[in-house]
C-alpha cells in the first residue's frame, strides 16, 4: 500500500507564496467623486493593469469589498492585485481592473438606517456606473466580478444574490455570513446602528433573503465560490443552504486563520482560474493553455457521492492522479496515462469510500500538486 508523502505539498505552497511576494506591475490609486444619488463623496481605490495607458483594450472588472474594520485603501490593495498578477504571469487569467470601494466601518455593505452609510447605493448605483464611464471596462455583467473578505464576504453573497443582473461571479473569502440571530448575538452595535434593531430592514440587505428569492437565477446565472478560514460557523450553514436549493457553490476550507493574505496564498490561483473559466470574452492571456501545471479544487466540495477534479497540462506527458486517505493510504487511481496538453476533468466516485478528508495528488515528471477533498455521507 502506497503512503502519502506530506513533502509533496511544498512545491504548490512555495509557488503560491512566491506569487504573493512579487513586485506590483500595475498601479493603484485613490480617487473619489460626488455621488449623484446620495450627494455624498464616494471614495475608492483602483488597480489598473500594466499596459492600461498604452493600449485601447477593455478589461473585466473585479469589485473587492473590505472587512468590518478595514478601509478601501488599506492592506487589501497590497495583497489582492499581486495575487491576480501572479495568476496572469502564470497564464491563468488575463489582465483585469480591480476596484476597492469604500464600504464604511461595520456597514455590512448595506444602506444604514437614516442614510449615514449608504454602502449599497454607493456601489450599485453610483460607483459601478462611474467606473464604467471613466475607465475602459467591459461594462456588462458577464465581465463584472465581486469578491470580498469577512464583512466583504457578506457583501459578496448579498450582491451576487440580490443583483444577478450585475455580477457574473462572486467569491467570498471567509465571509461573516451572519443571520439576523448571529448578528444580534455577536454585533448588537451593528444591529442598532445599521439596521435600527429592525429585522425586516436587515432582510432587505441579507444574502439569506435573496438566495431564497432568486434561487432559480442563481442556479444558472451566477457562479459562486467560498474560500473559508476560521469562520466555518457562518460559511457551512450558507453552503448547506445553497446545496439544499440546488445552487452550485465551489466551496473550499483552508488551514488559514481569519487572514485574507493566507487565503490568497492558498487559493488565489484557483480563484483566478474560476473567474477566467467563466468570462465569455475579453480575457487575453498568453495562450489557451496555462503556463503552469495546475490542479484545481474539486467541485463540489464537500461532496456526496461524486465530485469533479480538473487540471491543466502545459504539454502532452504521462500523468498520474491518485487519491489518498488521511493516513496516507492510496485509495484510488483516477489517471495513469499519457494525456495531451490542455484542460482535463475526471470524476471521483466516493460510493465505496467512507466519510472524511481525502487528498488527491496530480503528478507528472518532477511536478506534483495536492489538494484536499471532503466526503460527507
Amino acid at each position: 500500500m502506497l503512503k502519502f508523502k506530506w513533502s509533496w505539498l511544498l512545491p504548490l505552497m512555495f509557488f503560491a507564496v512566491q506569487g504573493q511576494s512579487q513586485t506590483l506591475q500595475g498601479t493603484v490609486a485613490d480617487d473619489s467623486f460626488l455621488g449623484p444619488i446620495t450627494n455624498k463623496t464616494v471614495y475608492y481605490s483602483i488597480y489598473l493593469p500594466p499596459g492600461y495607458e498604452t493600449t485601447a483594450q477593455r478589461y473585466p472588472v473585479i469589485y473587492h469589498l473590505h472587512g468590518r474594520t478595514a478601509k478601501y485603501n488599506g492592506s487589501q490593495t497590497t495583497t489582492v492585485p499581486p495575487s491576480f498578477e501572479a495568476a496572469r504571469d502564470a497564464g491563468i487569467i488575463g489582465p483585469v481592473i480591480i476596484v476597492f470601494p469604500d464600504g464604511y466601518a461595520s456597514s455590512m455593505w448595506a444602506d444604514s438606517w437614516g442614510g449615514a452609510k449608504p454602502a449599497e447605493t454607493n456601489l450599485v448605483k453610483e460607483l459601478i456606473p462611474h467606473v464604467d464611464s471613466l475607465y475602459r471596462t467591459l461594462a456588462d455583467r458577464e465581465h463584472r466580478i465581486v469578491t470580498g473578505f469577512s464583512m466583504g464576504g457578506f457583501g459578496v453573497a448579498k450582491f451576487a444574490a440580490k443583483y444577478p443582473d450585475l455580477f457574473r461571479v462572486g467569491i467570498n473569502y471567509d465571509g461573516a455570513l451572519h443571520s439576523w440571530q448571529t448578528l444580534n448575538d455577536i454585533h448588537p452595535d451593528i444591529v442598532r446602528e445599521i439596521f435600527n434593531d429592525d429585522e425586516a430592514y436587515f432582510n432587505q440587505f441579507s444574502p439569506w433573503t435573496f438566495v431564497a428569492r432568486n434561487d432559480s437565477l442563481l442556479k444558472t446565472a451566477v457562479a459562486l465560490r467560498s474560500v473559508v478560514g476560521e469562520l466555518t460557523q457562518f460559511n457551512r450553514p450558507f453552503r448547506d443552504t445553497l446545496q439544499n436549493r440546488g445552487i452550485p457553490l465551489d466551496y473550499v476550507e483552508t488551514p488559514c486563520d481569519h487572514s485574507q493574505k493566507c487565503m490568497l496564498d492558498e487559493e488565489g490561483l484557483n480563484s483566478a482560474a474560476f473567474i477566467a473559466n467563466l468570462l465569455v470574452t475579453g480575457i487575453e492571456s498568453s495562450g489557451t493553455i496555462p503556463e503552469v501545471f495546475l490542479l484545481y479544487q474539486n467541485f463540489p466540495n464537500p461532496f456526496n457521492p461524486a465530485t469533479t477534479i480538473r487540471f491543466n497540462l502545459r504539454k502532452s506527458q504521462p500523468v498520474t492522479l491518485k487519491v489518498f486517505d488521511v493516513l496516507g493510504n492510496e485509495v484510488a487511481v483516477l489517471v495513469n496515462e499519457q494525456l495531451p496538453a490542455g484542460e482535463h476533468a475526471v470524476v471521483l466516485d466516493g460510493k465505496t469510500l467512507s466519510s472524511g478528508l481525502y487528498f488527491y495528488q496530480l503528478r507528472t515528471g518532477q511536478q506534483t500538486q495536492v489538494r484536499r477533498a471532503v466526503l460527507l455521507k
